[in-house]
C-alpha cells in the first residue's frame, strides 16, 4: 500500500513472503481499511499467505512505550524514552496525555 493507499498489486508475486499487516484504520491518509483489505486479497489471489489486524487508539507515554518494549526485549534507557515521546509532542504527533 503506497502512503496515499493506492495499491501496487503488479509487485506482488508467488514469491512474496507471508505478511501481516498492524494498522490504524482511522489513519485513512495512510492504510485505510479498504486499502489494506485491497492489499491481503491481492496477496491472497498470488497465494501469498496474509492477515490484517486493525488497532484503535492507545495512549503512548514514556512508561508505557518502556514497558512494551520490554515486552518484545527491546531494552532502553527511561531518558531515552522520554525525549522520543517528547519529540513525538513536539511533532504533533502525540497529545499532552498520550
Amino acid at each position: 500500500v503506497g502512503r496515499g493507499g493506492e495499491l501496487a498489486a503488479a509487485s506482488i508475486t508467488e514469491v512474496h513472503p507471508p505478511t501481516a499487516f498492524v494498522y490504524m484504520p482511522r489513519d485513512t491518509t495512510f492504510a485505510s481499511k479498504a486499502s489494506v483489505g485491497a492489499v491481503v486479497q491481492a496477496l491472497a489471489d498470488t497465494g501469498v499467505p496474509a492477515k490484517a489486524w486493525p488497532v484503535g487508539p492507545h495512549p503512548v507515554n514514556a512508561d508505557s512505550l518502556s514497558a512494551g518494549l520490554e515486552q518484545v526485549g527491546c531494552a532502553v534507557d527511561d531518558a531515552s524514552v522520554a525525549k522520543f515521546c517528547d519529540t513525538l509532542r513536539d511533532l504533533g504527533l502525540l497529545a499532552e496525555d498520550g
